[in-house]
Formats: structure tokens, sequence, C-alpha cells
């Protein structure tokens, strides 16, 4: 019998003093750094929806979602979504971008989309972000936009909702079921911190 030296062993892993170079695949689960810290894991969430149709009610959370079906746009282990209310299917640290287009009705100088996030399956709710724009002339070129982070510890308690504010009657949250107006994206960039 023999033992060949400076190899790692299989069973019981090992260090790499240099450089590896991968010819073929390289299938791996989780990518830790040196200290333990889980840097990337294999469970990927990528999602992206869009507002259907105008939104016209104030102080209320937005409903009328879908994915885009363009056929060039896709999703990976996305968000579930029930009357407005987005809950997680993966663990992790999301960053969620919104944009909104909004009709004014010639009076409403200041109207919103509000973000909240709920860790305790929607008993209650924190504010997370806020954009405001606005127009007094009858203008339907009016947008704005917002970006955060949901660390999703626990996938079953964790929610997302969009709520209007500051809607004057006769102004809008623009939507559209044929290009993206109001939509907003969900990235997972990694694992729960």
């Amino acid at each position: 019998s023999f033992q060949t030296s400076d190899t790692v062993s299989a069973a019981n892993g090992g260090t790499f003093a240099g450089n590896v170079t991968m010819s073929s695949n390289l299938n791996v689960d989780t990518i830790k750094n040196t200290s333990g810290t889980t840097l990337m894991d294999a469970d990927l969430s990528i999602d992206i929806w869009r507002l259907t149709a105008d939104f016209s009610t104030n102080a209320a959370t937005i409903t009328g979602w879908e994915r885009p079906d363009d056929g060039y746009q896709a999703t990976v282990n996305g968000l579930s979504e029930s009357s407005g209310v987005f809950t997680f299917t993966k663990t992790g640290l999301y960053q969620i971008s919104l944009n909104f287009n909004a009709t004014s009705s010639g009076v409403d100088g200041s109207m919103g989309i509000l973000a909240y996030v709920s860790t305790n399956s929607g008993s209650s709710y924190d504010d997370a972000a806020l954009a405001y724009s606005g127009d007094t002339d009858t203008g339907n070129n009016n947008s704005a936009g917002f970006v955060f982070h949901v660390n999703v510890t626990n996938a079953s308690n964790t929610s997302i909702k969009f709520v209007s504010t500051s809607l004057a009657s006769g102004s809008v949250i623009s939507g559209d079921t044929n290009q993206n107006l109001t939509h907003f994206s969900s990235i997972k960039v990694a694992p729960a911190q």
C-alpha cells in the first residue's frame, strides 16, 4: 500500500493553497467565506409584477397585479400574491424595486405609494419605503420609484404590500396589462442575514 502526498481528502475535505481551475461544471449548493458566513446559495428568486389597470382608491392596498406575459420575461422561485399581499417562497435578502406612473386629476400635487413589510403573517406592518409624485396640471407623465431590502428569515410569515397615498379624486396610479407602467421587481441578492 502507499499514500500520495499533497492531496485533499474526498471524504474529509481540506484546503487548496493555490488556484483551482475547473474544465467542466462545479456543482455547489452553498458558498461560504473562510469565517463560515454564507455568501451564495442555490435558492435563486427573481420576479417582476405589473399593475394591469389604473388604480384610483386612496389609502388602500393596491390590487390588480400580474406577471408580464410578453414571452421574454421570466420568473424563478417568485413571490405569491393574494389580494395585493405578496409572500416569499424562499428565505434570503431581497431587493425590491418599484416604479409607478400616475395621472393627475389636475388638483393633485402629491400622490404616492407606500411599501409595507410584515414579519408576523400580516398581523402588523412596518413602513419600508415611500415615493411621491404630482402635477397640478392634468398630466399623465408623473412617476417616482423606490428601492428597499427585506431580510426574509422565515418565508412563511414575511409579506409585503403597496398602499396608495394622497390620491385625490380623479387621479390614478397608472396600470396597463400590455406594458410595465406601475411595476416592481423582487431579486434575492444574498442568503438571509
